[in-house]
């Protein structure tokens, strides 16, 4: 099928093998994406997915790029380059989390605002700096449905 063709993708957390985030890439891809920017902090994978999506949708639609997720310039970097490649955004999938394993007693508070960096400043830093182009995306939709 082809429910995205044309679209343009961000997912974060894509960084690893057998992951939800690269996952939603596949998917994306084989649903017709014309591009899909799989985003990670890891890098030590980047070769086997890369070459995994590479070797059954081509090298001209993906793009694995490192992000960590709570940096604003690290977000600016990531719609830049997505932008320079595919011409601009249409789907943002704010995929990327961490969790805390163990007890109270053995969780520090380092741990605690690490896990909501990524899971709640991650969440707005995306949506807040991704939406100029998502507004474009929809703006583009409503004057090709006119």
């Amino acid at each position: 099928m082809n429910r995205l063709k044309g679209k343009v993708a961000i997912v974060t957390g894509a960084g690893r093998l057998g992951n939800i985030g690269l996952a939603v890439c596949e998917a994306f891809l084989r649903e017709g994406a014309k591009g899909v920017v799989g985003t990670d902090f890891r890098r030590n994978e980047a070769e086997a997915i890369h070459r995994q999506i590479t070797d059954r949708f081509g090298r001209d639609r993906f793009m694995l790029l490192e992000h960590d997720v709570t940096r604003e310039a690290d977000w600016r970097h990531v719609i830049d380059e997505t932008g320079r490649r595919f011409g601009g955004i249409d789907i943002l999938v704010n995929n990327a989390g961490i969790a805390i394993h163990g007890g109270i007693a053995e969780t520090s508070l380092a741990d605690l605002r690490a896990v909501m960096a990524v899971n709640h400043d991650a969440l707005f830093l995306g949506m807040k700096l991704c939406a100029p182009a998502l507004e474009q995306a929809v703006t583009r939709f409503r004057e090709v449905a006119a």
